[in-house]
């Protein structure tokens, strides 16, 4: 009598919040037997067919899976389990805009509390720890943070205005005659 050859389940790991999880599979699978996942003890939908390699179930959502497989012989339990988290994502920085003056021609933003994070202006570069963007052109940016899981922030908006023009001098002539 025949029975399901065990294979290990692959994919403990975790996410960020609003993504949509972490692969989970099985290393090696059996050609004429069904895959059938729990999450938390509960079978999920859909099965799948060996192939004789390794295969996924796709993206899970935070929980402890395990794996089963059936075949004419009956039901085999995989070997291990695979347990998924979710991160928190950071919430979207508040910000304070130093806009520039008469006398300075570029603006501020700076990261206001809570800190703790790695921040960027251009969604690229997470090289900030000090929420402080100094020394920035006329323009629009877009602050995110990045947690230590590497989980972004949904991005604030931050628009550094163009300097103001000094107003003219009064009693100054200008033009030629």
């Amino acid at each position: 009598m025949g029975t399901t050859i065990k294979a290990a389940i692959t994919g403990t790991g975790s996410y960020c919040q609003g993504t949509s999880g972490t692969p989970v599979g099985i290393s090696d699978s059996e050609a004429g037997v069904t895959y059938t996942i729990f999450k938390n003890g509960t079978a999920q939908t859909p099965t799948l067919a060996g192939t004789g390699e390794a295969v996924s179930f796709g993206n899970q959502t935070a929980g402890t899976y395990t794996v089963s497989g059936t075949n004419i012989y009956g039901t085999t339990e995989m070997t291990g389990s695979a347990v998924v988290t979710e991160n928190p994502s950071p919430p979207a920085p508040a910000v304070t805009i130093t806009q520039p003056s008469c006398v300075l021609a570029t603006g501020t933003i700076t990261v206001t509390p809570p800190l703790g994070l790695n921040y960027s202006i251009n969604g690229t570069d997470y090289s900030n720890t000090s929420g402080i963007f100094s020394g920035l052109a006329p323009g629009s940016y877009t602050v995110t943070a990045r947690s230590a899981a590497g989980c972004t922030s949904p991005g604030t908006v931050a628009v550094v205005n163009t300097q103001p023009v000094l107003p003219a001098t009064p009693g100054t002539i200008s033009g030629s005659g």
